[in-house]
Order: C-alpha cells, then sequence, then structure tokens
C-alpha cells in the first residue's frame, strides 16, 4: 500500500504520506494478529474437543478391558 499511495501522489513524501503509511502499516499489522489470534483459539478449541474425544475413547476401551 506504500508504493501505490506515494505513486498516486506522484511520489512525493509529506507528512500525510508518512502518517498514512504509518497507519497502514500499523492497522495491517493490528487486524493480521488479530486474525491469526482467532486461528489460535479456533485450533485450541478442537484440540480441546479431540482430547476429550479421545479421553472417552480411553475410558470406553478401559472398561472393555477390565
Amino acid at each position: 500500500m506504500i508504493f501505490s499511495f506515494q505513486l498516486y501522489n506522484g511520489g512525493k513524501r509529506t507528512v500525510e504520506n508518512d502518517f498514512l503509511s504509518f497507519a497502514d502499516y500499523f492497522f495491517y499489522g493490528f487486524i493480521a494478529d488479530w486474525l491469526m489470534q482467532d486461528r489460535i483459539n479456533t485450533a485450541r478449541d478442537q484440540v480441546g474437543e479431540a482430547k476429550q474425544r479421545v479421553n472417552a475413547i480411553r475410558s470406553q476401551l478401559s472398561r472393555m478391558v477390565w
């Protein structure tokens, strides 16, 4: 986005361009982090559910063996 914005303004560096470039970078990082955190939380929940299923199967198997 930095390059496209500079090309739009004829490549002139201004305080506004620098601020918008910083804002683009900052908010992109914020949004990317937020999305990644959502994926991590989803994966953590899926692992928890898998652990519960494995424990339930182990319990069933132990009752069959004994």
